[in-house]
């Protein structure tokens, strides 16, 4: 396994979890919660642009004056540095707050290993780690389009800005607002914002609720398997969880933490099992599947594949109808899990 150290943000951002959790008595619900953070970062992204226009109009109001204008340009530079550090700063505030508020509505221990920095990266837009063990390499089948839509993401908040600047430019040419077009950016960086927002509150949602699902699936397992157990739905769990870890694309926290757990605690058959994510072998282990464990098998299995939000690649796609699982189970899984709400077989548990 590779060792992630993580950074000071990474650090602070856990501190700043953890304090709003200790110090949070909110009673709101967590739909409530969630559009007030959404309300709020419009609110900031808004306002702190109308102060960056403001700045731009009254003092570099002409971009190919700079030469002649040295002290606006100063000013200007300043006012961004400032401004925008301070709306990075704000947004990062709403989100730990938000995540305290998650977990004390998910009733998680918020001491579960490495799930904190997992949140804080979240709320940080801090890629996950490469982190890989086991030979488990989740990486190794990422599409090649990932990095190209990863700054499209990026670049989308700039150019969506600046054409909405241009087009209200144009139209506002032939009157005297044109110097206070600019304004446009504000309603569009507080859409931005919140729109940001919202993608990162689901995603730190979503690990919550991965956590909590990995651990009810780690005393289904230690409660319906001894170590010494031959039943082949135990070992055809430990590769389906083996094969969704490799095919994920990414590091995902709770799927790291629920192989490290299997393998600790299942530690001779795991080690003898060759080729534990090959996802032919996970298909040929289903053969040998009696009819009866296959509804809970196939519960645990929608889950697991529940918790990417994103869309699933080829790959798993095919797998998916070779295990006979619905697309729309795994979209309804997703929607219970958004709200705490463990899926199928896991519910009763």
């Amino acid at each position: 396994m590779s060792e992630h150290k993580p950074g000071r943000l990474e650090t602070w951002g856990e501190q700043q979890v953890l304090a709003y959790l200790e110090n949070n008595k909110s009673t709101l619900s967590l739909k409530t919660s969630t559009r007030l953070s959404l309300l709020a970062s419009f609110v900031i992204g808004f306002l702190l642009t109308v102060a960056l226009v403001l700045v731009e109009i009254f003092y570099f109001p002409d971009m190919t004056d700079a030469l002649n204008n040295l002290t606006g340009l100063a000013i200007f530079i300043l006012a961004n540095i400032v401004l925008v550090g301070l709306e990075f700063y704000l947004l990062f505030i709403i989100g730990f707050y938000s995540v305290a508020v998650y977990i004390k509505h998910s009733g998680l221990d918020a001491h579960q290993p490495e799930l904190k920095l997992s949140l804080s990266r979240a709320i940080l837009e801090i890629p996950e780690p490469g982190i890989h063990r086991l030979g488990l390499d989740p990486y190794k089948d990422r599409r090649k389009s990932h990095y190209l839509m990863l700054i499209l993401y990026k670049m989308k908040t700039f150019a969506t800005s600046f054409l909405a600047k241009l087009l209200v430019r144009k139209l506002l040419a032939r009157t005297g607002f044109r110097a206070y077009s600019s304004l446009i950016a504000a309603p569009v960086t507080g859409f931005w914002d919140a729109w940001v927002m919202g993608v990162t509150l689901r995603e730190a949602r979503s690990r919550i609720s991965g956590r909590l699902l990995v651990i009810k699936l780690l005393e289904y397992m230690k409660d319906n398997y001894n170590l010494d157990d031959e039943d082949p739905a135990c070992e055809y769990l430990i590769r389906l969880i083996a094969v969704r870890l490799v095919l994920f694309e990414e590091y995902n926290v709770n799927l790291d933490y629920l192989i490290a757990e299997v393998s600790q605690y299942y530690k001779d058959k795991f080690n003898s099992l060759q080729d534990v994510s090959d996802p032919q072998r996970l298909l040929n282990c289903r053969q040998n599947l009696a009819k009866d464990q296959l509804p809970e098998l196939e519960d645990i299995a929608t889950a697991l594949f529940a918790l990417k939000r994103k869309r699933l690649s080829d790959v798993e796609s095919q797998l998916l109808n070779e295990l006979s699982l619905k697309v729309q189970q795994i979209k309804t899984a997703r929607s219970e899990l958004d709200q705490f709400q463990l899926p199928g077989l896991f519910s009763g548990l």
